[in-house]
């Protein structure tokens, strides 16, 4: 991912950070997907581009819908280096290294929902990014299960 490092200040830029993440990741899995060496994986990577899409259209909306009142209300505690993963998997790389690469960033963007929705005074957006913290969870799960099955013992 190719994201600027910043400290997050205000609610407008925790969600441009949340957006642009969710844009990214799409893609990551979109790629992740064509890796010849995760076939068996395929159907998993295109779902969570899918899912990364939709949670990018409720950004979307959550910001269309709450910007007057708290895009610039001060936030503080959020760093993007806390959250960034550095994936550039090559088509080379094995279903393994893929995997590995998934668990961490949805770990990371977990994370990054969670603290976020700590830090965020409109209950009602602090709800979606627990919501959205919720789905990645179900993601990490589904790609830990197929690391566990892909991962030789």
């Amino acid at each position: 991912m190719v994201l600027e490092l910043a400290e997050l200040t205000t609610f407008g830029a925790v969600l441009s950070f949340a957006m642009d993440t969710e844009s990214q990741t799409e893609k990551f899995y979109e790629e992740a997907a064509k890796n010849p060496s995760c076939s068996e994986a395929k159907e998993t990577l295109l779902t969570l581009s899918e899912q990364a899409r939709r949670r990018g259209m409720i950004l979307e909306r959550t910001r269309r819908e709450n910007v007057a009142e708290m895009i610039l209300e001060p936030i503080s505690g959020l760093n993007t280096n806390d959250y960034l993963t550095h994936i550039a998997p090559s088509e080379r790389a094995g279903c393994v290294d893929v995997l590995t690469l998934c668990v961490e960033l949805q770990r990371k963007t977990r994370r990054f929902y969670l603290d976020s929705s700590g830090r965020i005074s409109l209950q009602e957006v602090a709800r979606t990014f627990r919501r959205l913290a919720e789905e990645v969870a179900e993601g990490e799960a589904a790609i830990s299960a197929l690391l566990d099955k892909t991962t030789p013992r």
